[in-house]
């Protein structure tokens, strides 16, 4: 019974991946992709942690640095300014007060 509780459960988000891939624009895409490798590498992490690798999750960790800091400057606009209620708020702004 659980194998087939476990079968449905693939179904559905199998069939839900297919309708997210249709609908997707490109940039929609590749946010899913990262976030999905984001979220695969940190259970990774937390399951060495977690069995007592923690050596092999640190070495995991400090090799994976340079890829996320990298990552993180190319994502990361000049000045980070948001939007609410039509007027902008510079990362500045909130810093100072």
């Amino acid at each position: 019974m659980p194998y087939l509780i476990l079968v449905i459960g693939l179904l559905i988000g199998f069939y839900a991946l297919y309708r997210f891939f249709l609908n997707a624009n490109v940039n929609q895409v590749k946010a899913f992709i990262a976030s999905a490798i984001t979220a695969i590498f940190g259970l990774a992490l937390l399951y060495l942690a977690l069995t007592g690798k923690l050596i092999a999750a640190l070495i995991g960790l400090v090799g994976a640095a340079p890829a996320l800091i990298g990552w993180f400057k190319r994502h990361a606009g000049p000045n980070d300014v948001i939007e609410v209620k039509g007027e902008e708020i510079d990362d500045d702004d909130i810093i100072d007060q």
